[in-house]
């Protein structure tokens, strides 16, 4: 687990592109900035949640 600075869509993929294999599925919240991971060649799954969520 790592924290990042923010969570614009470029800092996800930098992140990603670091950490992450290529083609992976990352699986978030709806955030909008994920959006940008497909953009490189990952699958984004999300999770919508209303009250407590476990994954």
């Amino acid at each position: 687990m790592e924290v990042v600075p923010n969570i614009k869509g470029k800092t996800l993929i930098d992140f990603a592109e670091k950490r992450i294999l290529p083609g992976s599925i990352i699986s978030s919240d709806v955030y909008h900035s994920y959006r940008a991971l497909a953009s490189v060649g990952y699958e984004h799954e999300y999770h919508v949640c209303q009250k407590m969520c476990m994954w």
